[in-house]
């Protein structure tokens, strides 16, 4: 190792005289692909490193990027687009499905068929060099992942405020889950149905008729409980931004509530007067999984519950 002017090691032989220019990171850039399948990452790596090795002694080659275990990611000379091989080997396992300066980014792959257990021929992948904590925008940039789904465009490119679901169904969960069955209790030692917990508050009284003993009120009704099959996404302190869309509320187990003071025995309702919120009680989540092509800061059913609220007059 030759020691710099600028107090930096070279990595280099002392006997060689003469130097060309290095590139100065400051850090190690690790490049990660999401949106891979299960049999997919079976045959390619995950993670890679921009090999400064090959750049430094094969400059026609431009720049390649080595996985850790098993594949690479490298420029076909032929075709002029980008392909993942194995380490042994320059036969594709996957290519770029259309010409680019760099497979980073967004991209549709050609990849065999079925492998992901479907017919298709193509996948799209995200390459991109964001960490764990990190929300990767769709142009490249990295922005936190407690900004993703805030309500404000972080990303240039505003893709943090896109596909903002509340509701994360990874896996085959959503196939599992029925919205027919009610949830099993927290703690079936304690009791063995689910609690429910209701709170009714008086707004206002909007008539009282005396001599046939009734009185009509408005009343603004909260129910809260916990689904422990559920798994949530992008939670903020914020219950506004926790409001569950009209498409997620249809997937849910709600409880049913019947109100048996008035002539009617009205039941709860869910319509546009609604509102479905989950309640975040957890400090911290936990990163999604790299399946999915977006990063996602993930909450646990069992520790945020879900609180109905809606106000009747009757």
């Amino acid at each position: 190792l030759a020691e710099s002017s600028s107090n930096f090691l070279v990595d280099d032989s002392c006997s060689v005289d003469k130097y060309c220019y290095m590139c100065k990171f400051e850090d190690i850039t690790f490049f990660k692909f999401r949106g891979l399948c299960e049999n997919l990452q079976e045959k390619i790596d995950r993670r890679y490193l921009i090999d400064t090795e090959i750049l430094m002694n094969n400059l026609q080659k431009g720049i390649v990027w080595t996985g850790f275990k098993k594949s690479r990611i490298m420029l076909d000379a032929v075709t002029n687009r980008w392909k993942v091989t194995s380490l042994f080997s320059e036969d594709p396992i996957i290519t770029l499905a259309n010409e680019k300066d760099l497979p980073t980014g967004v991209t549709q792959w050609n990849v065999p068929e079925g492998i992901c257990g479907d017919e298709s021929t193509k996948r799209t992948l995200f390459l991109n060099s964001c960490n764990f904590t990190e929300f990767a925008c769709h142009d490249g940039d990295c922005v936190p992942i407690k900004a993703r789904c805030n309500g404000e465009n972080d990303c240039p490119d505003e893709s943090d405020e896109q596909n903002c679901q509340t509701l994360y169904w990874e896996g085959g969960n959503k196939d599992a889950y029925s919205e027919a069955i009610p949830p099993r209790p927290l703690d079936e030692d304690i009791t063995p149905k689910l609690l429910v917990y209701v709170n009714a508050t008086v707004k206002a009284l909007i008539a009282i008729k005396e001599l046939e003993g009734i009185w009509q009120s408005k009343v603004s009704f909260e129910v809260t409980w916990y689904d422990q099959r559920l798994f949530m996404q992008n939670l903020k302190e914020n219950d506004n931004l926790n409001i569950l869309k009209d498409l997620e509320r249809k997937e849910l187990w709600i409880p049913e509530i019947i109100f048996g003071n008035n002539d009617e025995e009205e039941r709860m309702v869910l319509d546009e007067k609604t509102l479905l919120i989950v309640n975040r009680k957890e400090k911290e989540g936990f990163p999604s999984t790299h399946r999915d092509l977006d990063a996602a800061e993930i909450f646990l059913g069992e520790l945020n519950p879900i609180l109905y609220r809606r106000t009747y007059s009757s």
